[in-house]
């Protein structure tokens, strides 16, 4: 995992999700659960998708650039309606929570009244 960190500039947790994977592939290439002739084929498919994990990262003026964008703003916007309505959907929640849990305890002291009564 320290290679992949040192040599690829890639972020630990990165890394590790990276080398954890790996370690499967690698696993299942040396079983029998792939035959041969696809061997070859699954480590250049493996190869390729490492090499294209490992690409340029974006950088802060280009995320600024990015945003200053008509796509951005709309993206940008989109952002802001999709936390308020997380916000909503909680709160609506909450409220569903605590009438089911009112419900609950009315049912117990319905249940129990009946009880003493008998």
């Amino acid at each position: 995992m320290t290679v992949l960190v040192r040599r690829f500039r890639l972020a630990p947790r990165l890394a590790l999700r990276a080398s954890q994977e790996l370690a499967v592939f690698g696993y299942l290439l040396q079983t029998a659960l792939i035959q041969p002739h696809m061997r070859l084929r699954l480590s250049a498919i493996a190869v390729l998708l490492a090499m294209a994990a490992c690409g340029p990262r974006e950088t802060q003026e280009q995320r600024r650039q990015d945003a200053n964008t008509p796509a951005g703003k709309v993206g940008q916007a989109a952002h802001r309606a999709a936390v308020k309505l997380d916000q909503a959907g909680r709160v609506v929640e909450r409220k569903l929570d605590k009438a089911a849990h009112d419900a609950h305890e009315g049912w117990n002291e319905d249940a129990r009244k009946t009880r003493s009564t008998k």
